[in-house]
């Protein structure tokens, strides 16, 4: 709402700018008293001149209160899934759980750990392969304060899938999900996303689009300071 708090606050000050140039007050000779017709120091609009003068003010600033309440009512365009972001939620996390992309199955409801941190990816994806180094970094880094990372791999090519992770050195399991179905249980928008899982299966955080360590990690120490110990 602090958005469109601002954005109707601009509107308002507009409004005003435009009524003062639109419409001026008349000024006597020294700036400040009323204008007097015929004097030397300035002059009132003929009254046909003045009627439409006020009535151009009107309507612009009627205009620009419409775009005003335009902007609280009409819902708000900066939602993560459509810009990308952070989203806090609270919605238990669906089953996920599939052939490895590496072999043998993984279920990231079996995993162990305190915080579970579920990366959809795939090796087309030039945003998934820019955040790769701080998923591997995290990943080591919260190891042993039980927290657990998964991929999914989504409708990707499995050899190119697992040079990717040889590559990278990726230190934790993916699904390999060449038909999407199992990432299309989250209701992603698009590719990076990561959700951050609390200890009792709850999502508590999505970061929809790429992510970096600074970012992640703040959520992670979030999720981490709620968790039951």
């Amino acid at each position: 709402m602090a958005p469109k708090v601002a954005a109707v606050k601009a509107v308002a000050v507009a409004a005003e700018t435009a009524a003062n140039r639109v419409a001026p007050r008349p000024s006597g000779p020294d700036g400040n008293g009323p204008a007097h017709p015929g004097g030397s120091g300035g002059s009132t609009p003929p009254p046909r001149r003045r009627g439409r003068v006020v009535w151009l003010a009107a309507a612009i600033v009627g205009l620009l209160l419409v775009a005003a309440i335009a902007l609280l009512v009409l819902p708000d365009d900066t939602d993560p899934r459509v810009e990308g972001g952070i989203a806090e939620v609270e919605t238990p996390l669906p089953p996920v759980h599939g052939p490895g992309v590496t072999g043998g199955s993984v279920s990231v409801q079996d995993l162990p750990g305190t915080v579970t941190v579920v990366n959809v990816w795939a090796t087309w994806c030039e945003p998934c392969k820019r955040e790769q180094p701080a998923l591997r970094a995290l990943a080591n880094r919260y190891r042993d304060r039980g927290v657990t990372f998964v991929g999914i791999d989504y409708r990707d090519d499995q050899a190119k899938a697992r040079t990717w992770i040889d590559d990278f050195d990726v230190p934790y399991p993916s699904i390999y999900d060449p038909n999407g179905q199992t990432a299309a249980q989250l209701g992603f928008p698009f590719l990076p996303d990561t959700y951050v899982v609390d200890a009792t299966g709850t999502v508590r955080f999505v970061s929809y689009g790429e992510t970096d360590e600074a970012e992640l990690a703040g959520l992670i120490d979030q999720v981490l300071g709620g968790s039951p110990r």
